[in-house]
């Protein structure tokens, strides 16, 4: 009661509004504030100035590069000239260049994996409901009368037994992370599609019998990984050889087993 009697006294409370007033700020601690500001300003500076720098040595790296293939593009059209002059001639720059697709991150499913779930789950349909195999198998007679067209395309997604699709989940698995990695999602879907209809047209038209399997799309991503090796045999050298050989290996194996095998349609993996 004291206090608060005191501190109602207007004299006292100019005293006290006074003495609570912050005093001036000395000159050294002023300094010391300043010094943070400086520093970031500074930080500031050097990070614009490297960010530049960087710019320019990126133009400078791009004309360069520009210029290297110029030069190579001139070379490589001399001699192009020299060994074959029925060919093609040898693409001008700008050149980009070619990288692998990185592996998907964990928890994420990469194209041929999710392939291989939907194999697995359709043929789970199959065996819940037969008549999905009839709906959706290749008709050769259908298909040459120009109807029932989806049958192109269903029939890589059914399988004719559980050893069936082991196999073909085994070769997809094989061949088809390379390829994927390789291509890129995009062009292996579409590589993988068209292979597959493509086989189902050559089957129509040479085989009367119905066919189901991803056999075709297959041997299509085998076709193109050993065509985009043998196109660039230079840049792989003797891996690329291995490689070649092994794909070689597996068509000609799966082949012959496909002719010892009435029940094998050999036209959709041609």
């Amino acid at each position: 009661r004291y206090r608060r009697s005191q501190l109602c006294n207007f004299s006292n409370f100019k005293n006290f509004k006074k003495s609570t007033m912050p005093a001036a700020i000395p000159q050294q601690f002023q300094n010391q504030f300043e010094l943070p500001r400086q520093i970031q300003t500074q930080t500031q500076t050097q990070t614009q100035m490297e960010s530049q720098k960087l710019r320019q040595w990126r133009k400078s790296f791009r004309r360069k590069q520009r210029a290297f293939q110029d030069a190579m593009y001139q070379l490589n059209s001399r001699l192009h000239q020299r060994t074959s002059h029925d060919a093609a001639p040898f693409p001008p720059p700008p050149y980009r260049q070619w990288q692998m697709a990185p592996e998907p991150p964990p928890g994420k499913t990469s194209l041929t994996g999710r392939l291989f779930l939907a194999n697995v789950l359709v043929f789970g349909l199959q065996a819940a409901f037969p008549s999905l195999t009839s709906w959706g198998a290749k008709r050769s007679d259908l298909l040459l009368q120009g109807r029932q067209l989806h049958r192109l395309v269903t029939p890589l997604f059914l399988h004719g037994g559980i050893g069936h699709l082991l196999a073909n989940s085994y070769s997809l698995r094989n061949i088809g992370i390379d390829v994927e990695r390789s291509f890129g999602p995009t062009r292996f879907l579409a590589t993988y599609l068209v292979s597959g209809m493509a086989g189902n047209v050559l089957s129509a038209i040479r085989s009367p019998h119905p066919a189901v399997g991803a056999s075709g799309a297959i041997f299509g991503l085998v076709g193109a990984q050993y065509t985009f090796l043998a196109r660039n045999a230079d840049l792989f050298g003797y891996v690329g050889r291995r490689q070649k050989a092994q794909l070689l290996e597996t068509v000609g194996l799966n082949l012959a087993l496909g002719m010892t095998n009435p029940m094998v349609d050999n036209w959709g993996h041609l």
